[in-house]
């Protein structure tokens, strides 16, 4: 009944780090290549089950489970791509996906990076005993993105 479809549900959302790892590579092999794209809310409920993806919040803590996956899954060669534009993550299916999806998240990293710059230089007024400003030098980060 109903009682045995939430346990289900419920034992799904307590995936070790590595089953949900193992999963979502599994997932993004059927999703290579941009037109293939797997949308956030639908890669919740593929990997954790129906409901799973309420709320549909940056708060939902599947949601926060996956994209902690991806951020391993990446560091570990995996090509999971995102353009930010809504239509889903996917694995890169040639060069030029690839080269497009860095183009975005280098310009994300460089309007970070600009952000802290301004912090930085009012924290150095603000907390004159702070770090060396040497410590803050951003310029060798954003160069090795250019």
């Amino acid at each position: 009944g109903n009682n045995a479809r939430k346990e289900r549900i419920a034992m799904n959302y307590s995936l070790t780090d590595d089953e949900l790892d193992q999963r979502l590579t599994s997932l993004f092999h059927l999703h290579q290549g941009k037109a293939n794209a797997i949308k956030r809310w639908d890669l919740v409920v593929a990997v954790y089950g129906e409901g799973a993806d309420i709320p549909r919040t940056d708060a939902n803590g599947c949601d926060r489970e996956i994209r902690n996956s991806v951020e391993r899954l990446r560091n570990h060669g995996l090509l999971i791509l995102n353009m930010n534009d809504g239509r889903g993550r996917y694995l890169a299916a040639n060069n030029l996906e690839y080269i497009e999806f860095r183009n975005v998240y280098v310009k994300q990293v460089k309007s970070i990076a600009a952000v802290l710059r301004v912090m930085d230089k009012q924290a150095v007024r603000v907390y004159p005993n702070i770090l060396q400003p040497s410590l803050f030098d951003l310029d060798g980060l954003t160069r090795v993105l250019e």
